[in-house]
């Protein structure tokens, strides 16, 4: 192989190296993540909730999902169950990995507390999918964390903190849907400018990789234009094929996309 090839291959590596990058976070920050036992409402492995809790927050869930399909989930850690990850990382692929909301909409919410064990503080993150973000933009989500959740964990009621935020979070939501099961319009907007964000984010990736493979193979032939391209197929798919969304399970599930709204504390 020639020496303009391979530097062509290096430098689209170095390319989707970059575009891929938090797609490759994300799926690697699934290890910390555990799966989903039982209600995908709850998943609290070290029994920081109380059973009445638990219960509580499973009938609500499923109630709020019955009249609007958004699913708000619940993730309690602690400090090690990271594994040196960062609190929006681990949220991020929980939220994909559990399939929060329903596919159509993507309107599912993620709440993620992690309590370090030797200061017996939280970190705290609201992960808000892509359907919500205009019901609950980022300042929003980190007034119910101020609010709601770090007060009542500073006390030592773990249970107060998610039923009381659980309470506002379905109110919000059931205003955004009009107890409908529904969009709203503001909901139905919020969706085309996600759409067109897409598309055009698509279109410029898009004309960029057709301006740098037609500099790149100027003075290639049609053989040596095909195998390079093979290659580069190859490499695209080693970088990005641990990405994607997780599928809905155990509740129903089948949302799970987000592009890191919400807060952290």
């Amino acid at each position: 192989m020639g020496f303009a090839i391979r530097r062509i291959i290096y430098v689209f590596s170095i390319f989707f190296f970059l575009m891929s990058g938090p797609i490759q976070a994300s799926a690697a920050a699934e290890d910390a993540v555990p799966a989903p036992t039982g209600s995908i409402y709850v998943q609290d492995p070290h029994s920081y909730l109380s059973a009445a809790a638990t219960n509580e927050l499973i009938r609500q869930g499923e109630a709020l999902y019955d009249r609007t399909s958004a699913q708000i989930g619940y993730l309690l850690l602690n400090k090690n169950d990271l594994q040196g990850y960062s609190l929006e990382e681990v949220a991020l692929a929980a939220f994909r990995q559990y399939g929060l909301g329903s596919a159509e909409r993507n309107n599912g919410v993620l709440i993620l507390l992690v309590k370090d064990e030797e200061t017996s503080e939280w970190k705290k993150r609201i992960e808000v999918g892509y359907g919500l973000e205009g019901a609950i933009p980022d300042a929003k989500a980190g007034r119910l964390i101020d609010e709601y959740i770090t007060p009542a964990l500073n006390r030592g009621h773990y249970d107060e903190a998610v039923l009381s935020v659980n309470e506002q979070l379905s109110t919000i939501i059931m205003e955004e849907y009009k107890g409908e099961g529904g969009s709203s319009n503001s909901q139905d907007e919020m969706t085309g400018a996600d759409l067109f964000k897409v598309g055009a984010g698509g279109a410029v990736l898009l004309i960029l990789i057709i301006f740098i493979w037609r500099k790149a193979t100027k003075n290639m032939s049609s053989e040596e234009k095909g195998n390079l391209l093979i290659l580069l197929f190859q490499i695209l798919i080693q970088l990005v094929g641990r990405g994607g969304n997780g599928g809905g399970r155990n509740d129903k599930g089948g949302g799970g996309s987000s592009g890191g709204g919400g807060a952290s504390r």
